[in-house]
């Protein structure tokens, strides 16, 4: 059989090296049913409203029997300004445990070639966020594993602006409009058309957590307002009865009320508002002053109380609010949150909250509850406070009105996911067929002779023949050099450089390759 100088130049025989390729995958999957999630930071370290959903959401998969592969950006990439964009590295975790770095094929790939093979299922992909990722990548991404189901979510207003929560300079919320003297003005136009081709490109359902969020997202990507649904983060698992302990305390006239600042530090958080009324000289003299959560700033007289779910669990800071006796929580947000964890742990734990016009879902339920104060400016907000026997009669009042609760995760989309698993069974990952498929890796070789003659023209041929000398300076992690899955892999990868269309027609020659191999076991060729 003609064979070309591309295979030659590639051919290497470093089988160990491709058993580990695929075992880094395989291995660490515990189901055979999969959930891909796309995100911007490793949720397995990170403190952040997005990451504690990926964090509940991997949990509630687990115990519908479904495995959690999560892809975040390892190295940021810059849309505008590089075009490699399989290239980008990005880090995975399977099942809450690291299975290191990989470049964007790589991964796709190998994630095609285990679904091929019969040993997972991939049910669906959630993108959580795009932030430091390649739009073009996580495109081509979709197009060669083919979930069954596609999720866009929406955390923040990222696919509208880079300037995530829409603040012009990170001070004032612009609406989204596009502001010429911005500092994320120059980004905005390519950023914004590139996420709404990608958004018209893929069969998605988009899902925001609240009212508020869905509304400003629709005003720009109003083609897919009819595949948006809402659903919160959290449900309500359980009503408790009123604290009678703290009803007493309010009571007292010379009890000190508690004011805290939860979450972790940020400006666009009410940061600097915050400082404001710890250094106030009146207010020093009638509150006690807290901070829960994560802070590196500390200001002379509040306590600093650490909370974290990765190291506490998911209701952690419901537990240092309530263990901590705190009444007002200060969600003093500067734009228009899309949720607010914090909210409704602040609401769980029977503390009143303040909050201002702009905080978005924060003012929002709390004029739905009745929970709270929502104010115009700072000003009306340290006048209220300063006047205590007013505040503590409208805490006493929520407190009366209101009932403390429990919450948990919102399982909808995790049954939804585990629906499909009706039909198919539920199955762990079959450990004893990851050998048979490390010995299938070893036929790519020939593989790639058939493809080259059925399917790929001469002149390619010779332009691959270039590439392949400068081979050593593609971006790919050195685990596959020299390995005959990383001959693959660089023969697509050039491939999808060579046509925009990579996608697709990299399905079309990996599902070739695949009927190819079992026409060879079968001896058909």
């Amino acid at each position: 059989m003609y064979e070309s100088k591309v295979i030659r130049e590639f051919r290497k025989d470093v089988e160990e090296l491709v058993q580990k390729a695929i075992l880094k995958i395989a291995e660490k999957l515990i189901f055979k049913s999969v959930v891909i999630s796309v995100s911007h930071s490793n949720y397995l370290v990170s403190l952040g409203g997005t990451e504690k959903v990926l964090h509940e959401e991997q949990a509630e998969l687990a115990r519908h029997h479904i495995s959690y592969l999560q892809i975040y950006s390892y190295w940021p990439y810059k849309e505008n300004q590089e075009k490699e964009y399989l290239e980008q590295l990005i880090g995975v975790n399977i099942d809450s445990v690291s299975a290191g770095q990989f470049t964007i094929i790589q991964l796709a790939l190998i994630l095609r070639l285990l679904d091929l093979s019969g040993l997972i299922s991939i049910k669906a992909i959630h993108i959580h966020h795009l932030m430091n990722m390649s739009v073009l990548g996580v495109k081509y991404l979709i197009d060669i594993i083919r979930p069954e189901k596609c999720r866009i979510y929406i955390h923040d207003y990222y696919s509208i602006c880079p300037q995530f929560n829409l603040l012009k300079d990170d001070k004032e919320y612009c609406a989204g409009e596009l502001c010429r003297e911005c500092k994320g003005s120059e980004k905005r136009y390519l950023h914004y058309n590139t996420v709404k081709k990608f958004f018209n490109y893929v069969n998605a359902d988009f899902i925001a957590p609240s009212r508020i969020a869905a509304d400003i997202w629709c005003k720009f990507f109003n083609k897919n307002q009819d595949n948006i649904r809402i659903i919160p983060h959290q449900v309500i698992r359980k009503k408790a009865c009123h604290d009678k302990f703290r009803l007493k305390n309010i009571n007292d006239a010379k009890y000190r009320l508690r004011i805290a600042y939860v979450g972790y530090e940020s400006f666009n958080k009410g940061l600097e508002t915050w400082w404001n009324i710890v250094s106030d000289p009146e207010l020093i003299q009638k509150y006690d002053f807290f901070h829960l959560g994560a802070a590196e700033a500390k200001k002379t007289g509040v306590t600093y109380i650490p909370v974290s779910f990765l190291e506490n669990g998911p209701n952690a800071m419901v537990r240092a609010l309530q263990e901590n006796q705190i009444d007002i929580a200060f969600l003093w947000s500067i734009w228009p949150e899309t949720y607010s964890f914090t909210l409704h742990e602040a609401f769980a734990a029977g503390c009143f909250v303040i909050t201002n016009l702009l905080s978005g879902n924060i003012a929002e339920q709390v004029k739905k509850s009745s929970r709270g104060v929502i104010f115009e400016n700072e000003s009306a907000m340290i006048s209220f406070l300063k006047n205590v026997s007013n505040v503590k009669s409208k805490i006493r009042q929520n407190m009366e009105d209101n009932f403390t609760f429990e919450l948990e995760f919102n399982p909808q989309i995790s049954l939804e996911t585990a629906e499909s698993l009706i039909t198919d069974g539920y199955s762990h990952v079959d450990k004893k067929n990851i050998d048979d498929l490390y010995q299938k890796s070893g036929e790519w070789e020939d593989l790639l002779k058939v493809i080259e003659i059925k399917t790929l023209e001469t002149e390619y041929i010779k332009s691959l023949q270039n590439k392949a000398n400068n081979s050593e300076g593609v971006l790919f992690s050195d685990m596959f050099y020299n390995s005959r899955l990383y001959n693959m892999i660089e023969y697509f990868r050039q491939y999808a450089v060579q046509y925009p269309a990579a996608g697709y027609i990299g399905e079309k020659l990996f599902s070739l390759i695949w009927n190819i191999f079992k026409k060879i076991k079968k001896g058909k060729y």
